[in-house]
């Protein structure tokens, strides 16, 4: 499910190692995400990468990923030719995108509670927030699906996470100072973490995923501030499936496209600080009904 946008006009941007900031956002599965990505995403299952053997582990061709990359940074007219469509291009492509972010989208947990916590014990939602957690919550969805097909592609949730995990954790700039032990925690502990969220995420029935993208989609279009700043309209992009649609239909104006425009980023990072809030106090309050239901059910 994926909502239109607005592109930041043609300008060029630095997809490796740029601001985040820079880059046009869409509405992907109920999560806020740069653009690029969700093409990325949707290039991938049109490769038939989900049942590549072997997906985001091994490596892609240098010069086609650079080609890639060009593109890429074109952002406004994206269109990725037969040439470079490989599955490993555009899965390293992507892992590489996370791990060269200035400050890493998980970056923010503190060294001391990887080194200390049971990875069970650790709410990422407790310290990233805004649009870091948006890409992580977007990320673990995506590997979900991956994982789906791991007949084929061999990529279960543990290895997975060995090779995501070293690009959302850390800073990119203290990668070669860190000494051998804090290296060594990101990886054995990131690792762990990842798959821990993964394979929770992976528990979950399809009809408890489905209704929770529901909801999600709900939050979105019902806040007018975000879609004002996204620019969104519906029906532009890809098609929304059942019931979806209609809750875009209702909900979401359309509004003619503005062509030159830049993302406000600290306003995008606030509007989801409160969706996320938002999120957590449902998700809080639903559990606590189903706690008393489940002890009136005892007593009786």
């Amino acid at each position: 499910l994926t909502m239109s946008y607005m592109a930041n006009g043609s300008k060029k941007i630095k997809v490796f190692g740029g601001p985040i900031e820079e880059f046009t956002f869409v509405i992907d599965e109920g999560y806020c995400v740069p653009k690029f990505l969700v093409i990325l995403k949707k290039e991938l299952r049109n490769c038939n990468g989900h049942q590549t053997e072997g997906i985001f582990r091994l490596a892609g061709k240098e010069t086609d990923m650079l080609k890639l990359i060009k593109i890429l940074g074109k952002e406004k007219s994206i269109h990725i030719n037969e040439e470079t469509k490989n599955p490993h291009n555009i899965s390293n492509i992507m892992k590489r995108w996370f791990k060269d972010l200035p400050r890493r989208v998980l970056s923010e947990i503190p060294y001391e509670i990887l080194e200390n916590e049971d990875v069970v014990d650790i709410n990422v939602a407790e310290y990233i927030d805004g649009v870091n957690l948006s890409l992580f919550y977007w990320l673990i969805h995506f590997l979900v699906d991956i994982m789906e097909y791991q007949e084929f592609n061999k990529m279960g949730s543990n290895n997975l996470a060995i090779v995501w995990a070293p690009g959302l954790f850390g800073d990119r700039e203290l990668d070669s100072s860190s000494d051998l032990a804090t290296n060594l925690t990101y990886a054995d502990k990131g690792t762990q973490l990842l798959m821990h969220s993964i394979e929770t995420e992976n528990n979950k029935s399809k009809e408890q995923r489905q209704k929770e993208l529901i909801e999600r989609f709900k939050q979105i279009t019902s806040n007018q501030s975000l879609l004002s700043l996204l620019n969104m309209s519906s029906g532009t992009s890809t098609p929304l499936s059942p019931p979806l649609s209609k809750l875009s239909q209702k909900n979401v104006k359309k509004k003619k496209p503005v062509k030159k425009s830049t993302i406000d980023y600290s306003q995008l990072n606030s509007i989801l600080q409160s969706l996320h809030q938002n999120e957590k106090f449902n998700k809080m309050s639903n559990q606590n009904h189903n706690d008393e239901e489940n002890e009136r059910e005892n007593n009786n």
